[in-house]
């Protein structure tokens, strides 16, 4: 499945960014619940999910910004969820990296999620851990010791490449945790603010497709950060992305 993550477009309505995402060709949208559908809104869950379907798009998740160790609601963003017809919930391992975080915030991380992984067991839902600095999957041994210790079936990992590596500790860190990574982030940076085209990236990018590919169930690849925020920029890069997607499947 190949998506769109909304917040790559925060500026843009909700209507907006279906447009973009079935003129670039994707399958589906990842809502944000910063930038598009708030916890709560169920209005506006209603009118996005319709709206999807109306285009042809799937909502394969629901992007939150939940700090899981916070123990805050998480039911309102359950709901949510269910009615955008997202079974996975993105959430955040805390917000300091993994040597800053004690280790009773450590278990207090591992509790709150396993808390909240058995609510959305419940839904049938999943919860999937960002992979991103200032939290507890900043490194591949960190993620790893974090999905041990969680130790729930409905839990698992994004994946993006990390800024502060190299490309062969980039390819490195894929291939350690590609078995538990349900989904990866697609773009081509120096940071958020120095962002190119896809195709300057590609040598790096067949690398993590070739892994990606190898894995059963195969994961999902959702556009995120596209240089200028350009929706041209996203249909040249998705129209690359699927022409090395289907080098590999030969």
């Amino acid at each position: 499945m190949l998506g769109l993550c909304s917040v790559t477009f925060s500026d843009k309505r909700v209507s907006e960014v279906v447009a973009i995402a079935k003129e670039a060709g994707l399958d589906g949208i990842e809502w944000s619940a910063k930038a598009h559908v708030k916890p709560g809104d169920w209005r506006l869950a209603f009118e996005t999910l319709r709206e999807c379907r109306a285009a042809g798009l799937t909502i394969p998740s629901y992007g939150t910004y939940y700090t899981v160790g916070s123990y805050e609601d998480f039911d309102v963003i359950l709901q949510t969820a269910e009615i955008l017809e997202a079974s996975a919930i993105r959430v955040w391992a805390g917000e300091e990296g993994s040597v800053e975080t004690s280790d009773e915030k450590r278990q207090a991380i591992v509790a709150d999620a396993q808390r909240i992984a058995k609510l959305a067991a419940k839904n049938k839902q999943s919860i999937h851990f960002e992979y991103h600095r200032h939290s507890l999957t900043d490194t591949p041994e960190s993620a790893l010791q974090l999905m041990k210790e969680v130790d729930q079936p409905n839990v698992f990992l994004y994946w993006q490449p990390a800024e502060s590596l190299t490309v062969v500790e980039r390819v490195n860190s894929f291939r350690q945790l590609a078995p538990m990574v349900s989904t990866l982030h697609v773009f081509h940076w120096k940071d958020y603010n120095h962002r190119f085209p896809l195709e300057d990236g590609k040598t790096e990018w067949q690398q993590y497709i070739q892994i990606a590919q190898s894995q059963t169930p195969m994961p999902n690849y959702l556009f995120e950060f596209v240089k200028d925020n350009d929706p041209a920029q996203l249909i040249t890069d998705v129209a690359a992305f699927k022409a090395w997607l289907i080098a590999e499947s030969k």
